[in-house]
């Protein structure tokens, strides 16, 4: 099969025109920027650029283009991609067409995802870049394509400071250096580096190989196979080695994003994020003024919500962290709102029933004890959980009639506890008061509130179980 890159890749993709009218999206399937996804405040396009990389320019032009054909809100995901909210069915060909138009090359089909500094980490045992790039090119070309789920995803890591160790992936290629020197990958699936089941050490030159193994045996099993369901002998027959698999010690969490932080050629990598993830427009384009003021022209979007200002210098760096603070973007991996995750609310998203964004700043205010970074406070405008789909030591959900208090649990699950009171946020306050005066020695937030229990928040909260 012939090799074929990432511009070529683009080529051959359908325009825009040619997706009218919108296709549902199957179950479970990702947004993308000509298929959108139905929300609460219009439809939501996704856009994740080939090696999370993008200009300052483009991405002013994708802020213009989402103020003109959307509602002007962006939004970074966990895992690093852009999205544009509030598009309607008739501005989704012209958004489209407005995005590509700045140059920008999406990742099309499978997500292969590299970590955000490849080639510019000084601690990168390798860039994986031109791996990743023949990884797209040789599965573009099957024909006909890999019927493989819709959400499955590929890292392929060469390790160095902000690596993809806490990123979860059906596929992993995790380079190592063995006792010899030598650079190898271990081959794993289904989670993170710390949770995935290891299945074979290969060569450099063996890794591409050895994904398209396991993606074609994925294929085979059918389009809802995902990588926890590969056998622990995929790769047996095809690649052996003397070393331990377990023995193997791949980093898991990489440090906070937020910051600076040296790359190659003496250049400085910023650390942003959009405030609880998301940002206007205008404040968009504005960093994005600043930053080409600056002589900051390039930026490589991050896991965990943010991205990567590759600055020529500690001076233009840190010019550009003060502008930035100044815009509203966090620049500080201390600042307590980061312990916050939350929706669009009720100011962006027609479904949410309570301003999320304006009670997140007033628990600043008033909770802080409950902000130490132990949990994630879930602040959800609705059941659907969109923010944080996953469990919480505290959630607030709004409903037509009130609050309701999950703990332990998801925005899905039944309230442990419910309110119809306005203010809320004196209830937070009381439940602070609470944590401060029961916290044990060197006992977390999160810990205090599990030992604590349902009941109790509640009660504190002076809210009624359910």
């Amino acid at each position: 099969m012939p090799m074929m890159d990432d511009a070529m890749i683009l080529a051959l993709s359908p325009n825009a025109a040619q997706h009218f009218p919108l296709p549902p999206i199957r179950r479970g399937e990702c947004p993308t920027l000509s298929q959108p996804m139905p929300t609460g405040d219009g439809l939501l396009a996704r856009l994740r650029p080939v090696n999370s990389a993008l200009t300052f320019s483009q991405l002013s032009a994708l802020a213009e283009a989402t103020e003109r054909f959307g509602n002007g809100l962006i939004e970074i995901t966990a895992r690093g991609s852009l999205q544009a909210r509030g598009l309607k069915p008739e501005t989704v060909a012209d958004f489209e067409a407005a995005v590509l138009a700045s140059g920008v090359i999406p990742t099309r089909g499978l997500g292969v995802e590299t970590p955000p500094l490849a080639g510019l980490d000084p601690d990168e045992l390798i860039d994986v870049r031109p791996i990743a790039a023949e990884l797209r090119g040789r599965v573009a070309a099957f024909e006909p394509p890999l019927a493989l789920a819709a959400k499955l995803a590929v890292t392929i890591d060469g390790g160095g400071r902000f690596h993809l160790g806490a990123v979860t992936a059906d596929i992993r290629l995790t380079a190592f250096r063995d006792s010899g020197g030598q650079i190898r990958f271990v081959v794993s699936c289904g989670g993170t580096a710390a949770k995935a089941r290891r299945l074979a050490i290969v060569e450099e030159g063996q890794a591409v190989d050895a994904a398209l193994h396991l993606l074609t045996m994925l294929h085979a099993m059918g389009p809802g196979a995902r990588g926890r369901d590969l056998p622990d002998d995929a790769l047996s027959a095809h690649y052996t080695t003397r070393i331990d698999l377990r023995a193997i010690e791949l980093s898991t969490q990489a440090p906070p994003l937020l910051g600076l932080h040296p790359i190659e050629d003496g250049g400085v990598a910023l650390g942003l994020s959009f405030a609880y993830v998301q940002a206007q427009a205008p404040a968009v384009r504005a960093l994005a003024e600043r930053a080409t003021a600056l002589g900051i022209a390039d930026l490589r979007l991050a896991p965990d919500h943010g991205f990567f200002a590759r600055c020529p210098s500690q001076e233009a760096a840190r010019a550009l962290q003060q502008d930035a603070a100044e815009l509203g973007f966090w620049t500080d991996s201390a600042d307590t709102r980061r312990a916050i995750a939350l929706c669009a609310g009720a100011t962006g998203c027609a479904s949410a029933y309570f301003d999320t964004r304006a009670l997140a700043d007033r628990l600043v205010a008033i909770a802080s004890e409950l902000l130490d970074g132990s949990f994630t406070l879930h602040l959800s405008g609705c059941a659907k959980g969109c923010a944080h789909p996953t469990a919480s030591v505290l959630t607030l959900v709004g409903a037509s009639t009130g609050y309701g208090l999950v703990v332990n649990g998801a925005a899905s699950a039944s309230p442990s506890a419910y309110s119809a009171e306005n203010d809320i946020g004196s209830a937070f306050g009381r439940l602070a008061s609470m944590v401060r005066d029961s916290r044990e020695d060197g006992e977390s937030a999160a810990s205090c509130l599990k030992r604590l229990g349902a009941r109790r928040i509640a009660s504190a909260l002076q809210l009624d179980g359910t």
